[in-house]
């Protein structure tokens, strides 16, 4: 049993929280005996409601869940029936005390079964209801209370509060007083729990010399019907209050004496009376101090008896007046005055008396009187008074002084006073000394004489006066803040406040300066002379009279310059802009700077920055001008510096950039690239169709803008329009379809015109090839049969190749057996730096046995040598990378570099046996690698006008391509010989270098980098032609188509190794000089090997491939360095 319990107890546990809770509220009334049934709370909640079907009500058990519960052990449940019952009288008062409004009690009821699950929370409150029997009741039966006289009405004194121990309704509502009559009621609050606060008002004025003493009756009544009460007996006393003063039992008192009565002697006894009680009732007397002290000197007083004495000998015939005071001992005492009269009788005759008043402050005889005194001001008041009757009581006075400042005029009788006669000056006269001589007309006379001084005080009428009205003072810029810039003095006649004087500066300066009492002025900053060169101020002296009397001085004070600015410019960069081609000292602009020092110290001049290499003059006011004519295309903008110099001491400067852009001029003509002397000719088909692009016209004008900007059209032609120049593209096209019967050679003479005012030109011939169909052409035909048409070129290069390796084959054993019958050898060739060495030094280096020597290398470590011969490569000729759209196989040369200073330098003999029989291969070789290099130069030379060093690729825009020359040999096409046209163009069509450099002149950036190359070449080189004569003017070989350095090291070591047979005659053409030129310079180079001198001139476009070398300089770029030089042969 006890095991299934606990697992009934366990299941309730776990599912408390998920049963829903019941509530039901008793009620009941206080103080009823228990026990009392409240109910049964299993009917009251309707737990029946709750059950399952599987649950037996009659198995429910009924108990409190908290056994210590506060309120628990006030009720009891029974177990089974769930009846509720008190234990015993429930006192609401007393189990509620401190809850006024309810007295609510909760209990918490478990019911659950004894044998099943179920189980419910009820909650229960009972409600005690409160009855009144309890009286409101008083802690203390009698309340003592004192309250002064003096309470305003409306001050409130608290009482002891009535208790109520029932709820909020029974509880105390009212307080009342009891006789209603009293001045007095009742004000009281309720506090949160119920409880008041009670206290006592004042309603009417206290007397407490009308009633001194009240018996009440406060009355509590609660909320009972009929209500309970409560009584408080309060006794309130009034305290006294001092607010009675004493009263004299007389107004006035009047006493009559002899004047030789004694001293001490009682001549009257006064009564005063006082209504309060305590001290503030009690009396004392005393002469008032509001009165002459030689009145109060004359009589004593007794502070308690009231009783007046005579102190002092008292004037015949006189009445005194004399205040009497009558004072209570309260803590603020009240008082009360009475005159006493007491007069004295004459008894004899007495010397006149003089009383002197000295006026305005006097003090120990001596008067004080301003020197702002009008005349007829009063000095001193005198009185003479003689107690004498008849003739002994007349008196006359007289007054003596210097020069008459004041004088005695007569008021009354016996009455007169001192007045000013003269005006008065302290600064003249400061102390006047006075006497007053006074005499009765008695028998004998009697005098008296009194004597004073008169002070003149001192007035505020003199102005401080500087010592100088302007001070000039000149003061350093860039000083320390606090230094002394000058002092300042004033003095001021009068004296004390009046002569202290005080400095100040005016407003404005304040910020500026500051300055002490003794005068001295500091400076509070550091001064700018630029920015405020002089300070003007005021400086205030004013005395510490009232009112104060002030006089201002000027300080001028001049800041002197110190050379602490630099020069600044109007601008920080300058730009302009001055036209090319102007004449030497063409202004250019002008620049400007201030300096805000003085003087030499903010005089500036101007001048270019130290190191400045610009062709510009700077003049010490800032103009600029130009020192030699300018030329955009060579420098374009010229950046520099301009210096600002002030002339002080240390000088001091700022520079500013200046930027000129050299304004362009069309002062170039087109440069035109293609068609140019060596390839002008274009091979086109007569089956190309209409608007097909042949060629393209390339041209460049160095100038800018407009200037820049080419239109091409045709000048001169021969071709019935059969092709066009596209204006603003060069390009050259078939204007209309051609047929067979076109065949023919025509030329159009283009002429490339700028855009500029006036506008510069040049012109060029382009010919035009119309050929058969199946021609070689630069142009791929756009036919259906372009496929038939290219094996046709293939076969064609193929059997022409075959042919010209035949040729080229005898004709290298031709010159071979040459040159084993030279017995002399002129030097090696050499091209920069780099010897063509004989076959004697070859075998020494390279131990040449006749064949390809496959363990040789180039000084950088790279291995050459291909074919026949190898050699070392130099690394000069190793940048110059040759090839030949892969025609070229094998290098037959080697070169060593050779310094310029050693014996190897010089011209050798190649006569040597052992050398026969390989010279002839050797110069065979040589004049190949010549022409290679003299070609890519060209070539170059033609590419690069339009790029920058190192030299671009892709700088090449028509090649040989444009027509079907490419590897021709014979002059004209294949199978034909050369025209008579072309024979004279190879001999005679020749121009200086110079004037090739006029027409073709490079880019400026290109310039500075062929430049170099032409340092100390000699005007004039021989070389001997084949037939043994001198070939001059090796100078004029153009830069524009060969590369300074090959032109330089051509002058001075190009020589033949041997001579050449008479009847081989090097022919130099085209360019005009004594150099061979070739064609393709846009793709490559052609040389004759059937011949026995190097074919020129136009044989790019009037032959075919057979029997052709083309270099190509695709193939090695200037960048490369000429890298790998070989010879090839096919």
């Amino acid at each position: 049993m006890a095991k299934d319990l606990c697992l009934i107890f366990l299941t309730v546990l776990f599912s408390v929280n998920h049963v829903e809770t019941l509530s039901h509220t008793y009620t009941i009334t206080e103080d009823l005996v228990g026990p009392v049934p409240l109910g049964n709370i299993a009917q009251d909640v309707n737990l029946s409601s709750q059950l399952s079907d599987s649950d037996d009500f009659s198995e429910l058990r009924y108990s409190f869940l908290a056994q210590d519960h506060p309120h628990t052990f006030r009720f009891s449940i029974d177990e089974i029936t769930s009846a509720i019952t008190t234990n015993d009288k429930l006192d609401r008062d007393l189990i509620c005390e401190f809850s006024p409004d309810s007295c609510e009690l909760s209990l918490e009821v478990a019911a659950q079964s004894t044998i099943g699950v179920f189980f419910k929370k009820i909650q229960v409150t009972v409600v005690i209801e409160d009855l009144n029997d309890h009286a409101p009741s008083f802690d203390v039966g009698v309340f003592n209370l004192s309250i002064s006289e003096l309470s305003q009405i409306g001050r409130e004194f608290t009482l002891d509060s009535a208790k109520d121990k029932d709820s909020k309704l029974y509880s105390v509502i009212k307080y009342s007083v009891v006789p209603a009559s009293s001045p007095f009621t009742t004000k009281f609050t309720i506090d949160l729990v119920g409880n008041t606060d009670v206290k006592l008002k004042v309603t009417d004025e206290l007397d407490r010399e009308v009633n001194g003493h009240y018996q009440l009756k406060v009355i509590a009544e609660d909320g009972g019907s009929p209500p309970k009460t409560g009584v408080l007996n309060v006794n309130i006393t009034i305290e006294d209050e001092n607010d009675n003063s004493p009263t004299f039992t007389s107004p006035s008192y009047n006493v009559s004496v002899k004047e030789d009565i004694a001293i001490g002697t009682i001549i009257l006894e006064m009564t005063a009376n006082d209504l309060d009680v305590g001290k503030n009732g009690e009396v004392i007397y005393k002469i008032s101090s509001n009165q002459p002290p030689e009145i109060q000197a004359l009589f004593t007083m007794d502070l308690t008896s009231g009783r007046l004495g005579v102190a002092q000998t008292l004037m015949p015939a006189e009445t005194y007046k004399l205040i009497v005071e009558a004072y209570d001992k309260g803590d603020q005492p009240s008082k009360a005055q009475v005159y006493v009269f007491v007069h004295v009788e004459d008894s004899g005759n007495n010397p006149p008396e003089i009383k002197l008043n000295l006026l305005y402050g006097g003090d120990q005889n001596v008067a004080k009187i301003s020197e702002y005194a009008n005349m007829g001001s009063p000095v001193a008041h005198v009185a003479v008074t003689d107690p004498d009757t008849g003739r002994n009581g007349i008196v006359t006075c007289s007054i003596s002084n210097s020069e008459d400042y004041f004088q005695l005029q007569r008021l009354e009788v016996n009455e007169y006073k001192v007045i000013v006669h003269k005006p008065l000056d302290r600064e003249i006269q400061a102390r006047h000394d006075i006497s007053v001589f006074c005499e009765d007309v008695g028998t004998p006379p009697l005098n008296s004489t009194r004597t004073f001084s008169a002070v003149v005080l001192d007035e505020n009428d003199q102005y401080p006066q500087f010592s100088k009205p302007v001070y000039t003072v000149t003061f350093p810029e860039n000083r320390n803040n606090g230094e002394v810039i000058v002092q300042v003095t004033a003095s001021d006649l009068d004296e004390g406040d009046n002569a202290r004087l005080t400095y100040v500066l005016d407003g404005d300066s304040k910020g500026y300066f500051n300055i002490d009492d003794t005068g001295r002025i500091y400076s509070n900053i550091a001064f700018d002379r630029e920015t405020t060169p002089l300070f003007k101020f005021q400086v205030i002296a004013s005395d510490h009279g009232d009112p104060p009397m002030s006089s201002t001085a000027t300080i001028e004070l001049n800041i002197s310059d110190e050379n602490d600015n630099p020069p600044e410019f109007t601008d920080t960069d300058y730009t302009a802009i001055v036209l090319e081609n102007m004449p030497i000292d063409t202004s250019v602009t002008q620049v400007y700077a201030s300096d805000r020092d003085a003087d030499s110290n903010g005089y500036v001049t101007f001048a270019l920055a130290p190191n400045s290499q610009v062709p510009f003059f700077v003049s010490p006011d800032g103009s600029i001008h130009t020192t030699k004519v300018l030329d955009r295309e060579v420098i374009s903008k010229y950046i520099f510096y301009v210096v600002a110099t002030d002339h002080g001491m240390p000088p001091r400067q700022k520079s500013a950039e200046v930027t000129v852009n050299v304004g362009d001029r069309n002062d170039n003509t087109p440069v035109i690239i293609y068609p140019n002397i060596s390839n002008d000719t274009v091979r086109v088909p007569y089956t190309a169709r209409e608007n097909t692009i042949i060629a393209v016209i390339q041209a460049h004008d160095f100038d800018l803008g407009p200037n820049q900007k080419l239109l091409f059209s045709v000048k001169e032609r021969n071709d019935s329009d059969l092709f066009n120049v596209l204006s603003i593209t060069g390009e050259v096209i078939i204007a209309r379809q051609m047929q067979e019967s076109h065949r023919a050679r025509y030329f159009l003479q283009i002429v490339v015109m700028d855009q500029g005012t006036p506008y510069l030109s040049s012109v060029t011939k382009l010919s035009i090839v119309v050929t058969d169909k199946n021609a070689t052409t630069a142009i791929p035909p756009t036919s259906d049969g372009v496929n038939k048409y290219n094996v046709a070129i293939v076969v064609t290069v193929v059997v022409v190749t075959l042919v010209l390796s035949a040729t080229i084959l005898v004709t290298i054993f031709i010159i071979r057996r040459l040159d084993r019958q030279k017995q002399k050898f002129s030097q090696g060739l050499v091209l920069d730096g780099v010897k063509l060495q004989t076959e004697k030094n070859l075998v020494k280096s390279s131990n040449i046995t006749g064949k390809a020597n496959p363990n040789l290398y180039s000084p950088q470590g790279e291995r050459v040598g291909v074919g026949m011969y190898s050699y070392a490569t130099e690394p000069a000729l190793d940048r110059m990378s040759l090839s030949s759209n892969n025609t070229f196989q094998a290098s037959h040369v080697s070169y060593d570099h050779m310094d310029s200073g050693s014996k190897e330098g010089t011209l050798q003999r190649c006569d040597t046996p052992q050398s026969d029989v390989h010279q002839s291969d050797l110069h065979r070789l040589a004049s190949i690698r010549l022409h290679q290099a003299l070609v890519q130069s060209h070539d170059k030379a033609y590419a690069n006008q339009h790029a920058e060093l190192p030299y671009n690729r892709e700088a090449k825009k028509s090649t040989d391509d444009n027509s079907d020359t490419s590897g021709d040999t014979i002059p004209s096409d294949s199978g034909r010989g050369a025209s008579d046209q072309e024979e004279v163009q190879s001999v005679t069509q020749s121009h200086t270098s110079e004037n090739f450099r006029r027409q073709h002149p490079p880019t400026s950036r290109n310039f500075r980098n062929v430049e170099k190359f032409h340092r100390n070449i000699p005007e004039t080189n021989h070389y001997m032609d084949m037939s043994g004569r001198k070939v001059n003017n090796v100078n004029n070989i153009s830069s524009g188509i060969i590369p300074q350095r090959f032109q330089e090291e051509l002058k001075h070591q190009l020589q033949p190794c041997y001579p050449f047979p008479r009847q081989q005659k090097l022919s130099f053409n085209s360019v005009g000089s004594e150099l061979p030129s070739y064609g393709h310079f846009q793709r490559g180079l052609s040389v004759d090997e059937t011949v026995d001198s190097i074919a020129t001139g136009y044989d790019d476009d009037d032959t075919t491939t057979s029997g052709s070398y083309t270099i190509d300089n695709d193939d090695f770029p200037m960048e490369h360095h000429f890298e790998k030089v070989h010879d090839v042969f096919v």
